[in-house]
């Protein structure tokens, strides 16, 4: 990547628009910056690494550069000091231009710590850059869950779960403590309590491969519970092979367990035997069992192809 060449120092402007905002540590002025070549490293590199800076290419010219402006700036205005806007006139930087690629105006770059880590061409609506800039924004909320994960790393587990709670009262739109305490509840069996964590996570969140993992968690776990130990279910399957239900239930304490493997064996082998089998539930719990890792990798694959060869 070329070095930045240098501009007269006129050709930077900071607009009029300034907010002020009080963090728990101190006082951030929010501006908009016109940058250029040679303030670059001060308006965006260096300025990252306190907020999340977003990097807008646009030209006098451009109509849907000037329809993302409005849409921007009332981001801002959300965000209260949280995210920087540096702006540059692609017609009076074109060095600059040229090093990042710009081909499509306008063009929004999002960078923190320094270096770019996303970025979006043309015009989006609000709700979709939000979705884009939530992943990199720092909230107050996430050192409260940064604090609550210490806790539950020390063993003070009740604290750390207590500070959770209060943090997603504080912070309900910031669906990253939610995940993290629908986690722990799970691991120690409180389906009821996780089940309304997992409720109250943002249509967004709904759509992360994380929410899918801990609601067939949930789903899973919760009918999991069973008086019996594994050695008096597997007993009971080699004494009749047959018997599905109770080859069903001895697949889901597997799962309870966590020895995935071992009640996907289980699931597979009543997929075999009766594909009818309480309603298709088997293949519906390969299927979350699936969710619960990831939706890929070896164990997926293997289990997938294992399952087609079941249901063929």
């Amino acid at each position: 990547m070329q070095g930045i060449g240098n501009t007269t120092a006129h050709n930077r402007i900071v607009l009029p628009y300034i907010r002020p905002y009080i963090s728990a540590v101190n006082s951030v002025t929010e501006t908009i910056v016109e940058t250029s070549a040679s303030a670059f490293e001060q308006d965006v590199i260096q300025k990252s690494h306190e907020h999340l800076v977003l990097v807008d290419f646009w030209a006098d010219w451009c109509g849907p550069c000037k329809a993302l402006t409005p849409i921007l700036e009332n981001l801002l205005k959300q965000y209260s000091g949280q995210v920087v806007l540096a702006k540059v006139n692609t017609d009076e930087q074109q060095e600059l231009a040229a090093k990042f690629g710009i081909r499509t105006l306008p063009t929004v770059f999002l960078f923190r710590d320094g270096k770019p880590v996303d970025q979006f061409m043309g015009v989006q609506p609000e709700s979709s850059i939000k979705r884009i800039v939530d992943k990199y924004i720092v909230r107050e909320s996430d050192k409260m869950l940064q604090q609550a994960v210490s806790l539950f790393d020390s063993g003070e587990v009740d604290a750390a779960i207590a500070l959770l709670n209060q943090t997603i009262v504080e912070d309900p739109g910031n669906d990253r403590p939610k995940f993290v305490l629908c986690d722990w509840l799970l691991n120690k069996a409180r389906y009821d309590e996780a089940k309304t964590v997992l409720a109250s996570v943002s249509g967004e969140g709904k759509d992360q491969t994380e929410f899918r993992s801990l609601n067939a968690r949930l789903e899973l776990g919760s009918i999991s519970a069973t008086e019996q130990s594994v050695e008096d279910l597997l007993r009971c399957v080699e004494d009749n092979a047959d018997n599905l239900a109770v080859r069903f239930q001895l697949a889901h304490q597997f799962i309870q367990d966590k020895r995935l493997t071992d009640a996907l064996d289980q699931l597979i082998e009543i997929v075999r035997r009766d594909r009818s089998f309480a309603n298709d539930a088997p293949r519906q719990t390969i299927l979350r069992i699936f969710d619960v890792v990831g939706g890929k990798g070896e164990l997926v694959s293997r289990y997938r192809s294992l399952l087609a060869q079941a249901l063929n």
